[in-house]
């Protein structure tokens, strides 16, 4: 009886265990939603105010202004290639990813978004795209 309490106890272990690590960063995400363009799916990520800097031009807006501004920015340069640079993603702690984005044009830009860790999700708060 004990040997299968303790076997039970093990499964039910290795399923979560297999559960938290199933869970997609927060980051990949991110970085599937800039692949795909897709400024809906970047929103998810945005609290309900956001500091945008694209190119020197800054901008305090709302989440869904803060989508469009994206959205122009990826209609103008279509993406070829993103890719990780540095990411940093820390319950309770500042957090932030910092892409390479490269357009059909051959310009690579800089992104970064930075914010908050909260229950596994990235909520950011500042996004800024430099020409690099």
């Amino acid at each position: 009886m004990r040997t299968i309490k303790t076997i039970t106890l093990l499964i039910l272990l290795g399923l979560q265990s297999f559960a938290l690590f199933a869970q997609e960063d927060p980051s990949q995400k991110l970085l599937k939603s800039i692949k795909a363009a897709d400024s809906k799916g970047i929103s998810d990520f945005l609290q309900a105010t956001v500091d945008v800097s694209i190119e020197n031009n800054n901008e305090l807006c709302a989440k869904h202004k803060a989508a469009d501004l994206l959205q122009q920015f990826f209609q103008r340069n279509p993406v070829t290639e993103v890719s990780i640079n540095h990411r940093s993603i820390r319950q309770g702690a500042r957090s932030f990813v910092i892409l390479t984005y490269k357009c059909k044009n051959g310009t690579s830009y800089r992104i970064n978004f930075s914010g908050k860790e909260s229950d596994g999700n990235l909520i950011i708060e500042n996004i800024k795209i430099d020409k690099i």
